[in-house]
């Protein structure tokens, strides 16, 4: 009995811990829920091979950029022939 309640206990705390990891504490985010993308904006490599734009300014695609970076709003981007990257417009799993 005493390995059932602390299975369950274990169990449930597990389930609060994975929901505070999950949730995050804001610091670090990296996925398309950030300021950056409710703002619509994206980043555009001005390289001359560049042909993506970037939902985050993190993207480690984006980082590898040698140029200057440009913010456009998605719109624009997408007017001058660019098209979402897809590391950082993955669409969350489970849609």
């Amino acid at each position: 009995m005493k390995a059932i309640i602390l299975f369950v206990a274990l169990f449930i705390g597990m389930q609060v811990s994975y929901s505070a990891f999950a949730q995050g504490d804001g610091s670090k985010k990296t996925t398309k829920t950030t300021a950056e993308t409710k703002s619509g904006n994206v980043y555009v490599c001005s390289g001359k091979s560049s042909k993506a734009y970037h939902s985050n300014k993190d993207c480690a695609m984006l980082k590898k950029c040698k140029s200057e970076v440009k913010e456009y709003s998605k719109a624009d981007a997408e007017g001058k022939g660019y098209t979402a990257c897809k590391t950082c417009n993955k669409a969350p799993k489970g849609n």
